[in-house]
């Protein structure tokens, strides 16, 4: 019925005087069993128009219309507003014509999209009673909203953000939007630290429901094919990057920003998706009554963008690209790019009042990204005015393209002078993507990483998807320019900033994968053309738009068995990405070593009355923040063992880090197993491969007590403590050795504790971590429990063996 009705409504859109005529063609339809040319008040071109585009069918007795109730539909209500030329159109959706089966496939669609994000990884999230998220980020903000909800502030009161400060950390002006909208869902659900845990571990697979959503509209729009607009939500919902992005337990703000990113788009190609041919006319901008709703959550889009992340505004580059990209387009074409860009332009005023008031009134954000979008704003002005000078003017597009980055520049450089933050973020940005001082932090690497091979890479971040996108989006993006289709050259844009950055960092892959989707899905359709299982997307057919494709009958799926070979030329294509995600997915949640480890300490800590710093937790930098948040609580920073814990496993001095320890306490070391063989008198060497006990090479270490291992011995944990300093005298100058008498268990593992002391100038000293009985040469020594904790100094009288 859908397909019908659409079909009527375009056509009376067309041609208005037509829809006196099909009336007609209804009330004869309805009076007789068939009928023919002859019989019907339509003209041999309107008679083609209604059986090519299957209004009327033909049967055994003549046409008949596949639908009167359709048609009668269509007339009586979508279509009644198209008989007048002169009436206002809206480029809102029209919900009344959804078609159930598109609805319930669109359903299942995005219930794959929750399925490929909780069913891999819901066991490793929720384990007895603990929200163990995953990956080490989530702790921070997690760390942050406790903060928030066991203060006196409220979100109902949103000022109260600003000075409120966790740590050395500003929350107002960190990633202020995505604290504050947790913070205020955690209080609508409780308030509590549950609700914070609930909060962060739900809200990613939210938002990857709302991106495919969004996805779904931004495909359905710009092509006016609702197969690829299904098409697109299913690729999305494996590719990888996305789904380990947007999966359960991921909490930190990637999910948050793939949200306002996908929205913002989605208004963009909504605003550009006006008139026939997709040429923008005054009167088609100003009369569209859905255009002050795009324009809304466009500027709401960008605010969003630069509240919401430190480097938002980062993120308005492909659209201050695409604006100077239409503006040469109508500069080509002769059209006024004062009509085309302004609702642009007011969509950067909506945000730019957007992010004032916030910073003005409640201290939120740094300078520099509340005055992102009115400087986007200005740009927009600025090479709006270049371009329609230049088409006053009839001045060429390499003209216009030097006169804009003349203008560009110039506004790049006042922003900079007059404004040292804007100076000092564009700095740090560019530094960040660059210097790649975290090179031991994977979202640094390249999409085309050599360590994982230059096409592999791509694989297994997005699968095959990105193979089939390329040349669609570098097709569409060029006729969409030669064509002036401003929502290609718009997604175009988007799709190829976001792979340039990919190319550079991985951390952007999720980004990328939202327009991979789109153009994905119209190469998978071409590919399906291709083996005759469906006719290819129609995306620029000869004088005919978006909408009026979507009514031609493409939007339908083939069934029986090409319906079955469909689906597994998807799985085909697909594959590599619903084996990867749960790989990728797996690689990030906390595994039950760890956990074990975690829980352990915890348990141990209370037990013994540790609190923090006393029980700080050193380990490797990309799971510290789990270890200290199940510990201590304290997960807001992992600089301490980035900066140091390599060095320790490596380093071949013990005492130096006693000095290390002095002014920052560690109350325990977790080792886990190397890739790789390090030193032997290393640190790593003698705690995780000799348990702190002397071998052949090293005379054992104090300090470091084992006290739990997993079962495979791949995770050891050492509690750091004083111990008793025992010191005695001997005339001779040779080696003693010291040797608990009763072995060492831990984790099923039993070793003995033995230490070789070395002499100085005749007076022996040696450090002894655990309680029990110790032989010292000739001499034996009890230590206790209180002796280990407290530490202190004590001598033994100790013979010369003759």
């Amino acid at each position: 019925m859908a397909e019908t009705r659409e079909a009527v409504a375009a056509l009376v859109e067309e041609k208005p005087d037509l829809e006196g005529k099909l009336r007609q063609v209804v009330e004869i339809d309805a009076e007789s069993d068939g009928w023919t040319f002859d019989d019907v008040p339509l003209d041999a071109g309107e008679f083609g128009e209604v059986v090519s585009r299957d209004v009327a069918v033909e049967g055994d007795s003549g046409y008949e219309l596949a639908d009167p109730g359709a048609v009668r539909a269509a007339l009586d209500g979508d279509g009644a507003a198209a008989t007048d030329p002169g009436a206002s159109r809206s480029s809102l959706p029209s919900f009344a014509s959804v078609d159930r089966r598109w609805a319930l496939a669109l359903v299942g669609a995005l219930a794959v999209v929750v399925l490929v994000r909780v069913v891999f990884v819901y066991g490793s999230v929720f384990r007895n009673g603990d929200v163990v998220l995953v990956s080490n980020d989530p702790y921070y903000y997690r760390y942050n909203l406790e903060a928030l909800v066991t203060s006196d502030r409220s979100p109902f009161s949103p000022s109260d953000l600003d000075g409120f400060q966790v740590g050395t950390t500003i929350l107002a002006g960190h990633d202020v939007l995505f604290i504050y909208t947790t913070w205020l869902a955690a209080t609508l659900l409780g308030g509590t630290t549950a609700a914070v845990s609930a909060v962060l571990a739900w809200y990613p697979v939210v938002a990857g429901v709302v991106t495919a959503l969004a996805v779904y509209l931004i495909s359905a729009r710009i092509t006016g094919d609702r197969r690829v607009a299904l098409a697109s939500v299913l690729l999305l919902a494996v590719i990888p990057a996305h789904a380990y992005r947007t999966m359960v337990g991921m909490g930190d703000h990637h999910a948050f920003d793939y949200v306002w990113l996908s929205l913002t788009v989605l208004g963009l190609v909504s605003l550009l998706d006006i008139g026939a041919e997709g040429r923008p006319t005054e009167r088609e901008y100003w009369r569209d009554s859905g255009r002050a709703a795009w324009t809304a959550l466009t500027g709401v889009g960008l605010a969003a963008q630069a509240l919401a992340w430190r480097a938002g505004p980062a993120l308005f580059v492909p659209f201050a690209v695409f604006v100077a990209v239409s503006t040469l387009a109508s500069v080509r074409e002769r059209e006024s790019p004062l009509v085309a860009n302004a609702p642009l332009a007011a969509a950067a005023a909506v945000a730019s009042v957007l992010t004032l008031v916030p910073y003005l009134t409640l201290g939120w954000a740094r300078l520099f990204r509340a005055v992102s979008p009115p400087l986007l704003c200005c740009g927009i002005a600025a090479t709006t005015l270049v371009g329609e000078l230049a088409v006053r003017r009839e001045r060429t597009v390499a003209e216009t393209t030097v006169a804009s980055l003349v203008v560009g520049v110039g506004l790049l450089a006042a922003a900079w002078v007059a404004i040292p933050d804007v100076a000092d973020a564009i700095l740090h940005f560019v530094s960040y993507q660059t210097e790649k001082l975290d090179s031991q932090i994977a979202d640094s690497t390249s999409l085309l990483s050599p360590r994982r091979g230059l096409f592999v890479a791509p694989l297994l971040e997005v699968g095959v998807p990105i193979y089939l996108s390329l040349p669609v989006a570098g097709w569409a993006t060029w006729v969409g320019f030669r064509d002036h289709r401003r929502g290609w050259v718009a997604l175009g844009t988007y799709y190829f900033a976001f792979l340039a950055l990919s190319l550079n960092q991985i951390r952007f892959t999720a980004h990328l994968s939202l327009f991979v989707a789109t153009f994905g899905a119209v190469g998978f359709l071409a590919l399906a053309d291709w083996v005759d299982l469906l006719e290819a997307p129609a995306l620029f057919a000869e004088g005919r738009s978006a909408r009026e494709v979507a009514s031609d009958g493409r939007a339908l799926l083939p069934s029986g068995a090409d319906l079955v070979s469909l689906s597994l030329l998807l799985l085909l294509v697909t594959g590599v990405g619903i084996v990867q995600t749960p790989v990728k997915q797996s690689q990030l949640t906390i595994d039950e070593g760890r956990y074990e480890a975690a829980t352990w300490i915890e348990e141990y800590s209370d037990d013994n009355g540790l609190t923090y710093p006393d029980n700080y937790v050193f380990s490797s930098w990309g799971r510290n923040r789990v270890y200290n948040y199940f510990v201590n609580g304290q997960s807001k920073s992992y600089s301490f063992a980035a900066n140091y814990f390599e060095q320790f496993l490596l380093s071949e001095n013990p005492d130096k880090w006693d000095g290390i320890m002095a002014y920052h306490p560690i109350g325990f070391v977790v080792t886990e197993d190397q890739p790789a063989d390090l030193p032997e008198r290393s640190m790593y060497d003698r705690l995780h491969e000799h348990w702190g006990t002397a071998d052949y090479h090293a005379p054992g270490l104090g300090r470091y007590r084992a006290v739990h291992a997993t079962d495979d011995g791949d995770i050891k944990v050492f509690e750091v403590v004083p111990g008793p300093t025992v010191r005695w005298r001997l005339p001779s100058n040779e080696s003693v050795a010291v040797t608990r008498t009763e072995p060492v268990s831990v984790g099923g593992t039993s070793f003995t504790y033995e230490r070789v002391v070395r002499p100085d100038n005749g007076t022996y000293e040696v450090n002894l971590p655990y309680p029990g009985t110790y032989e010292i040469g000739d001499a034996t020594l009890r230590v206790n429990e209180t002796f280990v904790r407290e530490g202190g100094f004590t001598s033994v009288n100790v013979t010369a063996s003759e």
